[in-house]
């Protein structure tokens, strides 16, 4: 059996890619960097930070006391790993100025000011929304032969149009098995150069001459990002120096040391702004020397043009300009930060609240009164039977007569004493019996006594949180009540109206119906109430929806995740309404833009995964074919209500660019093999059967690896921009993912 390094499931011998998560297989075990992170859906104590980190980035350990390799290093073995091509994984990217922590924060920028639809996830997601835009790498202008990267030989490979591609790298020292494509592989805008980290040094090279080589810019590189032109390269090294690179000097100086992995930057590298490992932030204006915000800084937001900061400080958040000295401090303590809109210096956040909970005013003492009666018992006296007379002396007596009456005399005065002490003995158990009971409820006060000393001495403090909102004047209060751990906003978008989806906590921050003391036993009861009604998930205290400071309710049986889009005026949302021959949700959307939640539309009654909702406010989603048994094929796929195709793959991913979908069928498990379409005008054409990987260009067009090899671990490569697919290149390992903020991708999982 095969372990898949993304997911740990076991998989069949000979398989190339995992059936659960496809994932591409290892033939041999292999120390494979771990596969992207998953999206966290759980609320933290700083702000939730939009743009993606790179996760091989994070897993880079700081190596200041790292020697650099020799120049006369050895050559790097070819490495026969195969390629994992369709691990794309979800990243959402819906701010281009997001917040960066003072642990460290992104270090890649985020492409571009589009205008991103919305996502609020919901713990215990029901339904998967994964709406997807990679912006990792620098973005292409669109129209005709875009450059694309490809593995061949262990080497780097960039193509254009229908020809087969330049060898830009030596051959590489890093597996091309690792998913660190995103962050160690940038094209220049105009595709003519080439920027890539191996073996953690960094390297360019231009594409279009086969004889170039290429030119190495500096050892130990964390990150790297590029400018818009290609010209210069902006780059961290494990020891956190900042440096940028001039190619055409072929020189470098340094930017600044100290700097954490959370920084950000203008297209021309003319503004960085970062935050240093001793939680300084800083800009840097072109050639003036570095400008201090502020020290001891714990999270921070800019606008598009970085002329206006804000920032977390000491349990207050503050804004502050460029060039000025002074700072204004917007609101105190704060808990977390939840949704900042940095043109307008609109935020949502939370604050913690104390709140000191004395026992007594949680019980009613119903037993008072009763047991102000209950006395100490005086236990009863054992009876004592009396003196039994002397039996007759028949020599006493004168004849037997007399002796015989005697006798029966002392017999009767025997019964008699007997009776008598019968009797008593009677009263006495009767007596004895009815102390006990009377000691057991006098000792049964005496514990209630305790306990009410105990409730009398005792509090305890709860913490409960609020949700406030601050309109770029003042603070307002959104709900008193909010539930810190279960709904989150997750991303925003810079030009959208604020929106804001919470649930609400159980507790009233009341005591509410009080325990009587007759119903508890201890003081444990007692807290456990407190901690139930602090802390209840159940699902009737109601879910919300803010626009601005506005407060409408949400659907009290909708599940999985919400999505907000068109600039927050549209709200998708899906209901339960299962019957017994489907276990599918019904999708939902609604007007929000006047503050409040029209009536829903049903767009579907039968979705199982909610893959993206798209720029042009198309709902793209899967269900379950009826009868199928896999686990990740058998999908039928829409749009909107529009059934697509039947059979597809889950685990390939599904692309909408320029109006078109592209997705795969009829997926082998044996061959590891589907066939490639595309869905346009109403109408789904295929592209080729027998593909592995592919991946879409911003000119419209498909690249994809043919007859992939399980032995060889090559294949074909081709590129398809309608009519009939063109062949590129032969013995291919992989292609890497050219990601555009223009394409939008959808993964079931």
């Amino acid at each position: 059996m095969i372990t898949c390094k993304n997911c740990g499931s076991q998989q069949a011998d000979g398989n190339v890619f995992c059936d659960i998560c496809g994932n591409r297989l290892e033939p041999q075990p292999q120390q494979i960097p771990p596969q992207a992170q998953q999206i966290s859906t759980q609320p933290q104590q700083i702000p939730p930070q939009p743009q993606q980190i790179p996760p091989q980035a994070q897993q880079i350990p700081p190596q200041a006391q790292q020697i650099p390799p020799q120049p006369q290093q050895i050559p790097p073995q070819p490495q026969q790993i195969p390629p994992q091509p369709q691990q794309i994984p979800p990243q959402p990217q819906f701010n281009s100025k997001p917040a960066y922590a003072a642990a460290g924060g992104a270090a890649v920028k985020s492409a571009g000011n589009k205008k991103l639809p919305l996502i609020i996830a919901v713990c215990a997601a029901a339904i998967v929304v994964v709406l997807i835009v990679l912006a990792f790498v620098f973005l292409f202008k669109g129209g005709s032969n875009q450059s694309y990267l490809y593995f061949k030989d262990n080497a780097l490979c960039v193509a254009t149009g229908n020809n087969a591609g330049n060898e830009v790298s030596d051959r590489l020292t890093d597996s091309i098995s690792d998913s660190s494509y995103n962050y160690k592989y940038k094209l220049s805008n105009d595709g003519s150069k080439i920027f890539y980290i191996d073996n953690d040094a960094l390297y360019w090279n231009v594409t279009n001459d086969k004889k170039s080589a290429p030119t190495r810019i500096a050892y130990n590189v964390l990150n790297y990002n590029v400018d818009e032109n290609g010209n210069n390269v902006l780059f961290l090294t494990n020891a956190y120096d900042l440096y940028k690179y001039d190619l055409g000097k072929d020189s470098k100086e340094k930017v600044s040391s100290n700097v954490s992995s959370g920084y950000d930057y203008d297209d021309s590298f003319n503004k960085i702004v970062f935050l240093s490992n001793d939680n300084v932030l800083y800009l840097i204006n072109g050639n003036a020397d570095k400008e201090k915000i502020d020290s001891d800084v714990s999270s921070w937001y800019a606008n598009s043009d970085y002329t206006t900061f804000y920032y977390s400080k000491d349990g207050s958040f503050y804004k502050k300009n460029a060039g000025s000295d002074d700072k204004t401090k917007l609101v105190s303590d704060i808990y977390s930060i939840c949704n900042v809109y940095p043109e307008s210096g609109k935020f949502y956040y939370t604050k913690k609240n104390e709140i000191v909970v004395n026992y007594s005013d949680m019980v009613a003492d119903d037993l008072a009164a009763s047991d102000a009666q209950i006395k100490e018992p005086k236990e009863p006296e054992y009876p004592k039977r009396a003196d039994y007379p002397d039996y007759p002396f028949f020599l006493d007596y004168d004849d037997d007569k007399k002796y015989d009456n005697a006798v029966k005399e002392y017999e009767k005065k025997v019964k008699e004493i007997d009776d008598a002490y019968d009797k008593a003995y009677k009263e006495y158990e009767k007596a004895y019996n009815q102390y006990w009971e009377d000691m057991d409820a006098y000792r049964a006060k005496q514990s209630r006594d305790e306990l009410r000393e105990e409730i009398k001495n005792n509090s305890t403090t709860i913490t409960t949180f609020s949700l406030y909102y601050y309109n770029g004047t003042e603070e307002k209060l959104i709900d008193d009540n909010y539930d810190n751990s279960i709904w989150y906003r997750i991303g925003s978008d810079e030009g959208e109206t604020p929106v804001f989806a919470y649930r609400r906590s159980a507790y009233t921050g009341e005591s509410g119906a009080k325990l009587k003391l007759s119903e508890i036993s201890s003081i444990y009861d007692i807290e456990s109430k407190i901690s139930d009604s602090s802390y209840s998930s159940t699902s009737d205290v109601g879910k919300f929806f803010v626009t601005e400071d506005k407060i409408s309710e949400l659907p009290s049986d909708i599940k999985g995740s919400i999505a907000v889009t068109n600039g927050g005026k549209t709200l998708y949302y899906a209901l339960d309404e299962k019957t017994e021959s489907s276990s599918n949700y019904s999708l939902y959307k609604a007007d929000i833009s006047g503050g409040s939640i029209s009536d829903g539309v049903k767009i579907s009654d039968s979705v199982s995964s909610l893959l993206m909702i798209t720029d042009d406010g198309k709902a793209i989603y899967v269900n379950k074919s009826e009868g199928s048994t896999n686990s990740s094929s058998g999908y039928d796929l829409y749009i909107d209500d529009k059934l697509v195709d039947s059979d597809v793959y889950a685990n390939y991913p599904v692309y909408y660019y320029d109006n078109a979908l592209y997705y795969a069928t009829d997926y082998s498990s044996t061959s590891q093999k589907a066939t490639l379409k595309c869905y346009k005008s109403g109408e789904s054409t295929k592209i080729k059967d027998d593909v592995s990987i592919y991946s879409v260009l911003t000119d419209g067009s498909v690249i994809f690896i043919y007859d992939y090899s399980i032995t060889s671990m090559r294949g074909e490569l081709y590129r398809y921009s309608g009519g009939n697919p063109e062949k590129i290149d032969d013995d291919v390992q992989s292609i890497i993912h050219i990601n555009n903020d223009k394409i939008q991708i959808g993964v079931v999982y």
